[in-house]
């Protein structure tokens, strides 16, 4: 997954420690010097070890394959250790040859050296793409906050930060977030006499620090839940500070400002200065209460909430309603409207990450979000029990409860009552917002999103939803993309099958909708696809399309499910308003189906023949449909009414 060069793992750099046990000491100041000498040359090998050890990590995370699971872990192992040994470097502590600054971390040789690393690897790597992806954001980015903000002990956990060590760590958090955590720093914000200062050190201006303000704001919701969920207490008292360091900072810039011209400067005395009304500043501050109040913020329950449930265990819950807020915000408060509301739309998004197999496997990881769902559904039967008695506290002491009976139908059932009560607000805000400005990606995934949500909808309210349903299904119908066909066909197979056993009538009025729906699946399964090296004027490749082939089976066990059987019978009048469908052998079953129900469907291949026709200047799809007058009129079968306005919309006339 990497290569090392094998010299960047020599740790031979440094001559041997000489003993002086039995040195002369007749001389008390010539055995101090030795002692001195000795010390100095045990911290020289020392660094000597840490400087390799530090360029081979260099070397693992400039060649470590990211593109496997296993380069990803070695890669984020690897940087880690870096930004330990920036902003760490224990026993190596040799001085520099100059004063550095308190801005400019880089008080011993090794945590300059390590800097520099970082500064190399984001050349070659862009951190802040990687850091800011959303993978990232939930799970690595909070850690090498953590890492920073919070310094490790000898057993690898996090400690509280001595007050007069603390500004140290915070200047290492603005300078790593303005270097590595804001996209094109030195190119969008930055111009002129200072923009080479991105990795030397954060000018003291006001538009940088606003930058790493806004930055702050943008994301701490989601990168504090995250060390809700690690129970990290540390880094979480560590990031209220970072937030009320950053806004002192900009005040006193700010007032700087107005009484001076804005320079390039690094802080220098004055900033020891102020070290110590910080140091009083933290010695005087009620953290237990400044904890609740930052954490019980709207913003940030609404993101925590959802990360919470998702994590299979209870102990973060626990964490964050009595650690944090300690049990001080009863359960109607932090589940209200707005934050359940919030929440469920978070978890069923995350549903839509997967397959529908895949959440419903028990041992599969993705069934998280199932239970995530069913927790959701307990507490809110809580809450409301909460809302009419007024027991909060004893509601609080049923979380307990919630987590034991998540996996059960208790849990299921309680899900069920929330999706069925919300489920147009779920249809609207999941599956038909913002459609047109939605990737590919998105739309399969809101696709997936409302299939899920049919397992937990109610059968007997599933007909109030049809309008919508069938709008989204249209939109998706009409791209020209073979997976959003399928896709779905699949969530239209699903919507149509629970509509049957409560309302056949609803479907039989809809059947034009539904049939004409199926129509793009059944044109010629290819695509075109050109080689990424062909030129303009090279052939284009036609080649079958997989999710083609997996949409008409789609299609015909939907059609199957309506001709066949009890349901066909009752459905046969409809069809009879149908005359025809697409000319493609795939549909002579069906043909034979309904035609032992005594509906004929004429071949009229509507879809296929018209746009074909149509390009080669015989007849247009509005004249298939509309035109008088033709000699074929006496023949053709009249459409009634929902076939021509099926047709229509299908055609887009």
């Amino acid at each position: 997954y990497c290569y090392v060069n094998q010299s960047q793992l020599s740790f031979t750099a440094g001559g041997p420690v000489r003993s002086t046990a039995t040195a002369n000491s007749s001389s008390a100041s010539a055995s101090r010097s030795t002692g001195r000498s000795t010390g100095e040359g045990k911290a020289a090998l020392a660094l000597s070890h840490q400087m390799s050890a530090l360029k081979a990590l260099s070397a693992v995370c400039l060649n470590a394959n990211r593109k496997t699971p296993h380069g990803v872990s070695l890669f984020e192992h690897a940087l880690l250790h870096i930004i330990r040994l920036w902003v760490s470097p224990n026993s190596s502590r040799i001085a520099m040859p100059h004063k550095v600054d308190v801005c400019v971390p880089g008080a011993s040789i090794l945590s300059s050296a390590a800097w520099n690393e970082l500064c190399r690897i984001d050349s070659e790597c862009t951190l802040w793409r990687m850091l800011m992806s959303g993978d990232s954001m939930h799970r690595f980015t909070p850690t090498i906050y953590s890492q920073i903000l919070a310094p490790i002990d000898d057993n690898g956990k996090p400690c509280a930060v001595e007050p007069s060590e603390m500004e140290w760590y915070l200047q290492c958090m603005i300078r790593f977030t303005r270097a590595f955590l804001i996209e094109g720093m030195s190119k969008i914000n930055e111009s002129g006499a200072f923009a080479h200062t991105r990795y030397s050190y954060v000018p003291r201006r006001v538009q940088a620090y606003g930058d790493i303000s806004e930055f702050n704001k943008r994301n701490f919701p989601a990168i504090a839940s995250a060390l809700i969920v690690d129970r990290d207490l540390e880094a979480l008292k560590m990031m209220y500070f970072f937030r009320s360091y950053i806004i002192d900072e900009g005040t006193d810039i700010h007032r700087e400002g107005q009484q001076k011209s804005l320079g390039e400067k690094v802080r220098g005395e004055n900033a020891m200065q102020k070290g110590g009304t910080f140091k009083e500043l933290i010695r005087t501050t009620d953290l237990s209460e400044k904890l609740t109040e930052l954490y019980a913020n709207p913003l940030f329950v609404a993101k925590a909430l959802p990360r919470l449930l998702l994590e299979p265990g209870s102990e973060s819950m626990y964490f964050y309603v009595r650690t944090i807020l300690r049990c001080k915000i009863g359960l109607t408060d932090i589940f209200a409207d707005s934050y359940l509301t919030t929440t469920l739309k978070d978890i069923v998004w995350e549903m839509g990450k997967y397959d529908i197999t895949d959440i419903c496997d028990t041992s599969s990881a993705s069934y998280n979000s199932v239970l995530a769902l069913q927790k959701l559904g307990l507490i809110h039967d809580l809450k409301a029990q909460s809302e009419k008695d007024g027991s909060t506290r004893d509601v609080m002491k049923s979380l307990g409860a919630v987590y034991a009976d998540a996996s059960t139908s208790e849990g299921y059932d309680a899900a069920r009552r929330l999706v069925s009560k919300r489920m147009m607000m779920l249809v609207i805000n999941v599956a038909m917002t913002n459609w047109a400005q939605q990737s590919l990606s998105d739309r399969i995934h809101a696709l997936r999103c409302l299939k899920t949500l049919f397992l937990f909808l109610h059968e007997e309210d599933s007909p109030k939803y049809s309008t919508q349903i069938m709008s989204t299904i249209n939109k998706a119908m009409s791209t020209s993309s073979p997976r959003l066909h399928f896709g779905a066909l699949s969530v239209l197979s699903d919507y149509v099958q629970m509509v049957l056993k409560q309302n056949v009538k609803l479907i039989g009025a809809n059947l034009s909708d539904i049939v004409v729906a199926l129509f793009p699946v059944f044109e010629e399964p290819t695509y075109r696809k050109r080689s990424r090296h062909a030129q303009a004027s090279d052939a284009i490749e036609e080649k079958p399309d997989p999710y083609q082939a997996r949409s008409i089976d789609e299609a015909l066990k939907l059609l199957a499910c309506l001709v066949t059987g009890k349901v066909g019978k009752k459905l046969a009048p409809y069809f009879g308003e149908i005359p025809f469908l697409p000319s493609s052998p795939a549909l002579d079953g069906v043909r034979s189906d309904l035609k032992r129900l005594g509906v004929d469907i004429d071949d009229l291949a509507v879809m296929t023949q018209s746009t074909t026709q149509g390009t080669q200047g015989h007849f247009t799809g509005r004249d298939s449909i509309g035109s008088v007058g033709s000699e074929s009129e006496k023949s053709r079968p009249k459409l009634s009414s929902n076939a021509q306005a099926a047709l229509r919309k299908r055609l887009g006339i």
